[in-house]
């Protein structure tokens, strides 16, 4: 597979030319660019397999500049960046493949899987339509109102207000939604906990269960918190009084 690099930071090229052969990820790094303009002719001129894109670039512009201008929905990407919360939450929501800088070769290794993965399972217009709301959110500067849920079973669209509570067993990390679904994916707890962070009602109540606070029915002597499914999570006497003041506020 071949893959273009365009990031306004110069040593980003070095070093991601270096990850790749490091995690022998059977991929060459067959240009580089610095802007918008410089990346689309790169694009059009070595027609790669994969974008590695940093988000903001040169004067103001992103790399959404960039994909506005060709075929997006035929490449795999995966953006990098180092700033701007709402633009990792818009990406990182929609499951689209994003890394913090500084970057980790491990974390490139297990971005390029996803992004096949990904790849594999989406059409070139769910690519684009995709592409499309997180490129939405990210200029409107706006939480996300959906998470997007990619596992080997398929891609799960789930609005954040239906999530009831997500918990983790065994390595597997489960998405209780209103509707009475299911979904397992194995993933941390503690990755979906940060992700999480910006949105008040989403509160770790246990090391297990991250609960969407507005879908408590009620806080039980135990203590124990009743979900609207009927469900019972156990939690301390201090995440009791967390609870009660975060849901003074909702």
């Amino acid at each position: 597979m071949r893959a273009v690099a365009i990031d306004d930071d110069i040593k980003m090229h070095r070093l991601l030319q270096f990850m790749l052969r490091e995690i022998d990820a059977d991929l060459d790094l067959v240009g580089t660019a610095v802007s918008v303009d410089s990346g689309v002719a790169l694009i059009e001129q070595e027609q790669p397999d994969l974008l590695l894109l940093d988000i903001e670039l040169e004067n103001g512009r992103t790399s959404f500049d960039i994909l506005q201008q060709i075929d997006s929905g035929k490449y795999l990407i995966i953006f990098i960046s180092g700033h701007n919360q709402y633009g990792q939450l818009a990406l990182r929501f929609e499951a689209l493949d994003y890394l913090d800088k500084p970057i980790k070769s491990q974390d490139l290794f297990e971005a390029i899987v996803r992004a096949k993965r990904r790849f594999s399972q989406r059409n070139a217009q769910e690519r684009l339509a995709d592409l499309e709301e997180a490129m939405a959110n990210f200029q409107q500067q706006k939480l996300p109102t959906r998470l997007t849920v990619s596992t080997s079973e398929g891609i799960f669209f789930l609005a954040i207000d239906d999530i009831l509570r997500i918990s983790t067993a065994d390595g597997l990390v489960t998405f209780h939604c209103a509707d009475g679904r299911k979904i397992h994916k194995s993933d941390r707890l503690r990755r979906y906990d940060e992700q999480f962070e910006p949105y008040p009602e989403f509160m770790l109540v246990h090391k297990s269960n991250l609960v969407n606070l507005k879908r408590v029915r009620s806080i039980k002597p135990g203590p124990v918190l009743e979900i609207e499914d009927g469900t019972e999570v156990a939690i301390t006497a201090q995440s009791a009084r967390r609870v009660r003041r975060v849901m003074e506020t909702l």
